[in-house]
């Protein structure tokens, strides 16, 4: 069997931070619809302000993320990020866009072992890397599974 190759790609992920910018603010939006229609508020001045909650809290979720950048790396052997050694697993695959998690190491750090940053990388943001990073994704070796619970198909 064929190793992956070694691969580097630098992950923004500004496309899954705006995604969960977006929730958050929609929920902040519905959260303050819900509210003004209990309290039977006028219903024009209830959009607004339910626009304006969730426009608001959109941006300030948006905000710390955009500093956040990885440089994600496999080096035949094991993934760092940022020169820390990750475990990195593959939790959605859209052909085009990838959905990863990143957890410390718990020999690292015992305190951070529950710790994990999601990571949301498109083919566009990682370039010629892509193909490289999607082998080293899925030929990384996988957990066991425990199968004494019995079949999962009936």
């Amino acid at each position: 069997m064929r190793h992956a190759p070694a691969v580097s790609v630098l992950c923004h992920g500004r496309g899954w931070h705006g995604c969960q910018a977006a929730v958050l603010g929609l929920a902040a939006a519905v959260w303050v619809a819900w509210a003004l229609s209990h309290l039977q508020a006028d219903k024009l001045a209830g959009w607004l302000a339910s626009c304006s909650v969730g426009i608001s809290c959109a941006a300030l979720a948006w905000r710390p993320s955009a500093r956040l950048a990885v440089w994600l790396v496999w080096d035949g052997a094991r993934w760092t990020a940022n020169d820390q050694v990750m475990r990195v697993e593959l939790m959605l695959d859209l052909a085009d866009t990838l959905l990863i998690r990143l957890s410390r190491v718990a020999d690292q750090d015992r305190r951070a072992r529950f710790s994990s940053i999601w990571i949301g990388l498109s083919r566009r943001e990682a370039g010629v890397a892509w193909h490289g990073l999607r082998v080293a994704l899925y030929g990384q070796p996988r957990r066991a599974v425990d199968i004494s619970a019995g079949p999962a198909c009936p």
